[in-house]
């Protein structure tokens, strides 16, 4: 944080400040199976306005090992944004806007899978009519 708009003076107390702003949130991520695999976004306030200093705190500290009770450690993954409302902090099925009253945006999908039953004839058989292509 020294290379920082935050004069030097403020720069430990500043640090302080940022660690202190940190929150841990818990995302119930499911692989095949059902199976949980829990991921963990990790939040803070900025300790500086200057987007290249904040752009190289977030990757050092995306850099970094994170000791965890389940089996050894975490690293940092990047997420893909929600397809919903486009946040980082969640992935579509996770989304958790769509269950708000009065949201206008898309909904989660049911099926997965387009409707098919009512296609008769659509992409099967041959692709010309008769014993073969047009003469």
């Amino acid at each position: 944080m020294s290379e920082s708009d935050i004069p030097e003076e403020r720069v430990h107390t500043a640090a302080w400040d940022f660690i202190n702003s940190l929150w841990v949130e818990r995302l119930d991520f499911k692989v095949s199976g059902g199976i949980l695999l829990p991921r963990y976004n990790v939040f803070a306030v900025s300790p500086t306005n200057n987007p290249a200093v904040w752009t190289k705190l977030r990757a050092y500290l995306h850099s970094l090992t994170y000791p965890s009770e389940l089996e050894g450690s975490g690293t940092a993954v990047n997420f893909m944004p929600c397809t919903l409302c486009h946040s980082i902090a969640h992935p579509r099925g996770l989304c958790p806007f769509p269950n708000v009253p009065l949201w206008n945006g898309p909904k989660h999908s049911t099926n997965s899978r387009p409707n098919l039953t009512n296609q008769k004839g659509k992409g099967k058989g041959r692709r010309y009519p008769g014993n073969g292509p047009p003469n």
